[in-house]
C-alpha cells in the first residue's frame, strides 16, 4: 500500500503562495450585443393538415424567431400542447381525426393549457364558423387567405411582443 502522507513543508502560505496556487479569477466581460443564449424563444403550436399552409406560417413565423411544433391534426395538437407547452397555438379548423373547434375545447379543459393563446385560421367565414370558434375557447380568429403581415400582427399581440 502506497504512503499517503502530506508534507507540510510544501504548503503555501500567503507569502508563498505563487501565481499557479491561486484560485483562477474571472474578468468582467464586456457587454454583448447579442441575447442571452439563456433566453428562451417563444414556442408556437402549428396545427394543420395541409403542408402548403403549414410551410407557408413557417416561413411567415421565421425559424430563428420562434421555436416551431407542428402538428397535423386535432388529436396530435392536444397530446403536443400538453407535452410541448406553448406560448401560443394556431390551428386549422377543417382536419381529420379531430377537427380544430373540438381541439380548442379540450383545449381548454386541460390547466396545462387553457390560458395559452388560441388563433383559429380557417376559410369558414361564415359567422356561424366564428360563433363556434369563440364559443369553444378561441382566442383569435382569422380567415384564410391572410397575408402574412395580419399574421405576425396577431402573433405578435397574443405573445405579447
Amino acid at each position: 500500500m502506497a504512503d499517503r502522507r502530506v508534507d507540510s513543508s510544501r504548503k503555501s502560505s500567503p507569502e508563498t503562495a505563487s501565481a499557479s496556487d491561486s484560485a483562477p479569477r474571472s474578468r468582467p466581460s464586456a457587454p454583448s450585443s447579442q441575447p442571452s443564449e439563456t433566453a428562451r424563444k417563444k414556442k408556437i403550436l402549428v396545427v394543420d393538415d395541409s403542408l402548403t399552409s403549414l410551410l407557408s406560417q413557417q416561413l411567415t413565423l421565421g425559424v430563428d424567431d420562434y421555436d416551431i411544433i407542428i402538428a397535423r391534426n386535432g388529436k396530435e395538437a392536444i397530446a403536443k400542447a400538453i407535452a410541448e407547452r406553448p406560448d401560443l397555438i394556431l390551428m386549422d379548423v377543417v382536419m381529420p381525426a379531430m377537427d380544430g373547434f373540438q381541439a380548442c375545447r379540450w383545449l381548454r379543459a386541460f390547466d396545462a393549457t387553457k390560458t395559452v393563446p388560441i388563433i383559429m385560421m380557417t376559410t369558414r367565414s361564415d359567422q356561424t364558423s366564428i360563433k363556434i370558434g369563440f364559443a369553444n375557447g378561441c382566442t383569435d380568429y382569422l380567415i384564410k387567405p391572410f397575408d402574412s403581415n395580419t399574421l405576425l400582427t396577431k402573433v405578435r399581440t397574443h405573445l405579447g411582443e
